[in-house]
């Protein structure tokens, strides 16, 4: 569940008309800055509406993986965003994505949006092409302006619909360790809580400075949400602040086995 961001999903005016909404092309050297992008992509439209590797491992794990990719970026995106950058060109498996979304810049079809890491000439893009510059923008800057063309391509969000996180993930904690998940509020947002261990964990909704803090000294103080030594709860908790939270599940109870946990949040 590392990283692993809550799922937001909201009803938009006009229906999907591929499987992604948005489709992510970049190599390995830039996944550092990508993937915090794909996460928040995610955020908003889901998981399986972005084409980021990470989110679709199992279906990526096949022969022929070569084709099935060209086929997923010339076909089944609405959206491809690229990261330009001296690696991209160099890259055997960006290659086979850019000569996909080369085909498509011939027919001018779909919406493409460049994303410049550095000043690296791309064979197919020109000074006359326009791109959002990654090096003076943060990665919630760049989301939103993905996401802005993304509403532009599919039909905004109407403002009434309500956003309504829906979240649900089952797996296990090491021994001595914690998962963490994303999660992001409004001020002033009501979410309901269900966690079920096998064993007892700590558990904790926390803005990002609270979970410095912990890292550092152990102590989660000024957390939204703090239980300690917790196995069956269910809780609503009221987000005090906008922003960035984390959801944190702490393994430190000594039992030198895993613990199971079956976690689910859900807006009120």
């Amino acid at each position: 569940m590392n990283g692993t961001p809550l799922r937001n999903t909201a009803s938009t005016s006009a229906l999907p008309t591929r499987r992604f909404g948005i489709a992510l092309s970049f190599p390995g050297e830039v996944r550092a800055r990508a993937e915090p992008i794909a996460l928040r992509l995610a955020h908003e439209l889901g998981r399986p509406r972005i084409f980021y590797d990470r989110f679709h491992e199992a279906e990526l794990a096949r022969l022929n993986l070569d084709l099935h990719l060209q086929a997923l970026y010339h076909d089944h995106a609405d959206l491809i965003v690229v990261f330009l950058c001296r690696d991209y060109d160099t890259k055997e498996w960006c290659g086979l994505e850019w000569r996909a979304i080369r085909d498509l810049i011939k027919q001018r079809q779909r919406d493409i949006i460049f994303l410049r890491l550095d000043d690296a000439t791309i064979p197919g893009v020109y000074s006359i092409d326009g791109y959002i510059d990654l090096r003076n923008k943060t990665d919630d800057e760049v989301s939103a302006l993905i996401l802005q063309r993304s509403r532009q391509h599919n039909g905004a969000t109407p403002d009434h619909v309500l956003r309504q996180h829906v979240f649900g993930n089952a797996g296990t904690v090491p021994d001595g360790h914690s998962e963490m998940c994303e999660l992001r509020l409004d001020k002033g947002e009501r979410i309901h809580v269900a966690l079920t261990t096998e064993h007892e964990l700590d558990f904790a909704i926390c803005r990002p400075a609270v979970y410095k803090k912990w890292r550092s000294t152990g102590k989660l103080t000024g957390s939204l949400h703090h239980a300690r030594r917790t196995k069956d709860m269910t809780v609503s908790v009221v987000a005090k602040e906008a922003g960035l939270h984390y959801v944190l599940l702490i393994n430190n109870t000594r039992r030198k086995a895993p613990i199971t946990y079956k976690l689910e949040i859900n807006q009120l």
